[in-house]
């Protein structure tokens, strides 16, 4: 809270904001008038796991992950709040130090466009780690990613005691249900090669099983953590979903407001 005016006393105004001495000098009581300090401190994080550049569609998670980065980053701005930004990488942890200001914004996206050659070995966990210990007091973490590898439950659990935690998952729709497309040869992005059956019903359940138990363990670190969850298939319209999450969030008072 911030002190904004002092006002004449009125009755059912609290007594500990009477300023003694304006009251002194008008010989009547007058009051402190304070207003809600509305800057935030709002720490996104972009995972950069090869995963992420993978698409079956027009865009890939990773295109949708910077449109969304870039309208958090535009809303956050816009409503005169401090953005900060953290990419696990393969060698190092990109940080960008909170900043504020319409200016911000190209020096934000600027840093967020990865060459391909460095997403490697990047870990959410080491990013959370980062803002841990850096960001010690309230701030808004929004973290955007498939998720396949789930962050350490102790730092996002250490994490939602002093912070809001939204988790945005991003899903191509091939990864939501595996297509009927016979045998397949897949690289993994280590450079391997797997050979499966994707008409086998036997591949198909544990495939399912897999993604179901993966998914579960998510839903309950969210669940741990507090947080609030968006999850998007990179075939669908983002904007809806995120003006519902924000919609939803307006019931905290530092809710981050999404701006058109």
């Amino acid at each position: 809270m911030s002190f904004s005016e002092v006002r004449a006393y009125s009755y059912g105004d609290d007594p500990r904001h009477i300023d003694w001495n304006v009251t002194a000098r008008m010989d009547q009581p007058y009051v402190k008038v304070f207003e809600e300090e509305r800057e935030m401190l709002v720490s996104i994080v972009l995972d950069s796991a090869p995963s992420m550049l993978f698409g079956s569609t027009e865009k890939t998670k990773n295109d949708i992950a910077l449109e969304i980065l870039a309208v958090l980053t535009y809303s956050a701005l816009h409503s005169g709040d401090r953005v900060s930004l953290t990419i696990p990488l393969k060698d190092q942890i990109l940080w960008v130090p909170p900043r504020k200001g319409k200016a911000s914004l190209p020096v934000i996206l600027r840093k967020a466009f990865i060459p391909e050659t460095k997403r490697v070995s990047g870990k959410l966990t080491d990013a959370l780690s980062l803002i841990k210990g850096r960001f010690k007091h309230h701030a808004v973490v929004i973290i955007i990613s498939d998720f396949f590898e789930l962050p350490d439950e102790t730092i996002i659990k250490n994490l939602s005691q002093t912070k809001e935690l939204i988790f945005i998952r991003l899903e191509d729709p091939l990864e939501a249900n595996l297509p009927r497309a016979g045998v397949l040869s897949l690289q993994t992005f280590d450079g391997k090669t797997l050979t499966i059956d994707t008409s086998s019903n036997e591949v198909r359940k544990a495939y399912e099983q897999r993604r179901q138990q993966w998914l579960s363990q998510f839903h309950e670190l969210v669940q741990a953590a507090r947080g609030d969850l968006m999850e998007l298939q990179t075939d669908r319209k983002y904007m809806p979903a995120l003006a519902q999450l924000f919609a939803m969030r307006k019931r905290s008072a530092n809710a981050l407001k999404l701006t058109a």
